[in-house]
């Protein structure tokens, strides 16, 4: 796996609705900690990202100023609405949290009830949480087959990381034994500049 640049491109449906069909809103990040890639590039796009992902990258930039350079190019179906916490943040005040996992064979129908519907609320009932949604997820690079895509207040970030280490696996945030903790993976980034790119 490249250990230099993603651009992941999520198909998603957010607040952002009343948008242009083909209009792009991303930002680019820096990693708050060690994770799989040390920058990132994340889109939510409201078309197919297959079709547009060539004309992201030129559009951005990225394609010229890593002309030497390969991306991680990983795109996401949603599975969930985007769900909002108790906080309301901007994203520009958010660490975006990628976190990727995998179920353990012929337990996906249980692992995905209990990640849709009860593990995103579990996360968001955490303070300093802002929102959650999900994606299936494909790519050479996907680490996993799902994606949960979070966002944390900036301030809040450190305390509110450790809540979830500290309540994971008790009831108040239960983890069941249908997934592959083997294929666990996680990254953080902090917002560097916001993109928007019309891609009519």
């Amino acid at each position: 796996m490249t250990a230099g640049r993603l651009l992941l491109i999520l198909d998603a449906r957010g607040d952002d609705t009343g948008l242009a069909p083909n209009l792009s809103r991303g930002m680019f990040a820096s990693a708050a900690g060690p994770g799989l890639w040390a920058q990132a590039a994340i889109f939510k796009v409201w078309c197919d990202p297959v079709k547009v992902q060539d004309r992201l990258l030129a559009r951005t930039g990225w394609a010229s100023a890593h002309a030497q350079e390969t991306a991680d190019v990983l795109r996401g179906t949603p599975m969930t609405p985007r769900l909002a916490g108790g906080d309301r943040v901007s994203a520009t005040d958010c660490v975006q949290c990628l976190v990727f996992s995998a179920p353990l064979a012929g337990r996906e129908a249980e692992y995905d009830a209990w990640y849709s519907g009860r593990h995103l609320r579990d996360v968001l009932a955490v303070p300093g949480y802002v929102s959650a949604q999900r994606f299936a997820v494909s790519g050479a690079a996907a680490p996993a087959p799902f994606l949960a895509l979070y966002e944390i207040a900036r301030e809040a970030y450190e305390t509110a990381v450790a809540e979830v280490a500290r309540r994971s696996g008790t009831e108040r945030m239960p983890i069941p034994d249908a997934v592959d903790r083997s294929r666990f993976a996680s990254a953080h980034y902090r917002p560097a500049s916001l993109v928007t790119v019309d891609l009519d």
